[in-house]
């Protein structure tokens, strides 16, 4: 049996969560515009538009330009999904 619970790990989340909300985002947005920027990048590189991308992802047209632009967080499923889409692997967009 695992030593975490998962109510124990979602208290955790919960707890990460309220904090990004707490300090209104500050502590992890440069990530957010940083992972944003490496989507922006990739997908000119494959000469490819944000309607594209939103068709190919699934993820709306609207809400990948709030991701690349750092002005919207978003959940490892989503970011999964436009790696997908701009055919790379979701962790090199963490770099």
């Amino acid at each position: 049996m695992s030593r975490y619970s998962t109510a124990g790990r979602r208290d955790l989340w919960d707890n990460i969560i309220g904090l990004e909300k707490e300090v209104g985002a500050t502590v992890f947005q440069k990530e957010y515009q940083r992972i944003g920027l490496n989507i922006l990048y990739r997908r000119r590189e494959l000469k490819m538009s944000q309607e594209t991308l939103a068709n190919l992802s699934g993820v709306s047209r609207s809400r990948i330009s709030d991701i690349e632009r750092g002005c919207e967080t978003f959940k490892l499923s989503s970011l999964m999904l436009i790696a997908k889409a701009l055919e790379i692997d979701y962790r090199e967009l963490l770099k």
